[in-house]
């Protein structure tokens, strides 16, 4: 009877001949399945044990393990917890796909793997949730995302926000509407147009494009720039793009832009729409409101989860809410809050909140201009796709410059099982 050598020492077993997996199995243990001639070696990936079919050639050893840890998808983080041994070194093998990683860093849940992976793009992070593993591939500016074999891979695709206003002559600046906010998962409710997850074909590169945060305008006569649109595009999948969000109205009685979420107003304009199909809110609309807006306020820009806010006496429109979105981290994290509006004349109240709460720049929204100050509107955080604040009107002291919108941001996201 042949002697095998497990990864815990030797031990008489053979090699086990039967129809049906033997029931109890030590690490290296081999099985010749009579039914179908196939031998298998009980084994271990660190997280769980199964049996490999060692007929075509084995699975490989490295300098420190008897044998090497093996999978049937590239390795994740907590492949290995720390009671497994892992170590600097240490290979992986990914039967499937025919291909080594060798760890770099080994931490419990936080080991670094070198070597050819599924895809390729952006910044790559895993984690796990409900007991399923994820990869996902960030991009905060534009790339090109591969994939080697055929995957199925969820997204959330949010544009650049759009720029807020500066003040009019008598007239506060209105807030910057956020990006475009469109995914396949994470996201209910809201503006954020919910799509399929996509069919990516092997061997294919895609465009990722990262829309630019608007810039702010200047001065009265500058009308600052919305969003640029954020996608995914390429062979074989309908493109996914995120329409850029609609900069403010930059001159009293001039309309705000529309996008993937609409610009706010300045006194006496109308404000910006959202796009269709739905990936937002509209700004707010002054018109018609003049009589309750004497010190001329400027209106918040609209976002992800609601429409921008309304001006009141000297007070800025809040921003529109922002909208939360788990797929990137497997918690909340929120994106496409609108602008804020800038404060109307001196003795004005406040300026407008960006996304919407006073604690300011939720989902990225910028506030607005404070009075009585030659500070223009906040600009919006990158990679949210936040809309910029609006400037305030400071009577004699002059804050034109409107802020500027946030850049977008692209995540892909696939399950490693």
């Amino acid at each position: 009877m042949a002697r095998l050598r497990s990864k815990s020492g030797s031990y008489d077993q053979g090699i086990i001949a039967s129809s049906s997996a033997p029931s109890a199995a030590f690490v290296g243990q081999i099985w010749f399945n009579s039914a179908t001639g196939v031998v298998y070696q009980w084994t271990t990936d660190g997280a769980s044990n199964f049996w490999l079919d060692i007929s075509s050639g084995g699975i490989g050893t490295s300098a420190s393990r008897g044998v090497d840890f093996v999978g049937d998808t590239d390795p994740h983080k907590s492949t290995s917890t720390s009671g497994a041994g892992l170590a600097v070194g240490s290979v992986y093998y990914n039967r499937e796909k025919n291909r080594h990683f060798i760890c770099t860093n080994a931490t419990t849940d936080g080991n670094l793997w070198s070597g050819r992976f599924d895809a390729g793009g952006g910044t790559v992070t895993d984690y796990e949730s409900g007991g399923t593993k994820y990869r996902v591939h960030s991009f905060l500016t534009s790339g090109v995302f591969t994939v080697e074999e055929a995957t199925t891979v969820d997204y959330l695709v949010i544009a650049g926000g759009g720029a807020g206003a500066s003040d009019g002559a008598t007239t506060g600046g209105g807030g910057g509407g956020a990006g475009g906010m469109l995914t396949s998962s994470g996201t209910s409710g809201g503006g954020a147009s919910a799509g399929s997850a996509l069919s990516m074909a092997a061997g294919t590169s895609y465009t990722i494009t990262v829309g630019a945060g608007g810039q702010g305008s200047t001065s009265i006569t500058n009308d600052g720039s919305n969003g640029g649109n954020s996608s995914i595009s390429g062979t074989g999948i309908t493109d996914v793009v995120a329409t850029g969000g609609g900069r403010a109205s930059y001159s009293q009685g001039a309309n705000a832009h529309n996008g993937g979420s609409g610009g706010g107003s300045q006194f006496n304009g109308e404000g910006g729409n959202a796009v269709s199909p739905t990936q937002g809110y509209d700004g707010w609309t002054l018109s018609g409101n003049q009589g309750s807006l004497s010190k001329h306020p400027g209106g918040g820009g609209g976002g992800a989860g609601g429409a921008g806010g309304a001006a009141t006496g000297g007070t800025g429109g809040n921003g529109g809410i922002a909208l939360a979105n788990s797929l990137r981290t497997g918690s909340a994290v929120y994106y496409a809050g609108g602008g804020g509006g800038g404060t109307g004349a001196s003795g004005a109240t406040r300026e407008g909140y960006g996304g919407g709460v006073a604690s300011g720049n939720k989902g990225g929204g910028a506030d607005g201009g404070e009075k009585n100050t030659t500070v223009g509107g906040d600009n919006a955080i990158a990679n949210t796709g936040g809309g910029g604040g609006g400037s305030s009107l400071a009577s004699n002291v002059r804050a034109p410059k409107g802020g500027n919108g946030g850049s977008g941001i692209v995540v892909i996201r696939y399950t490693l099982t």
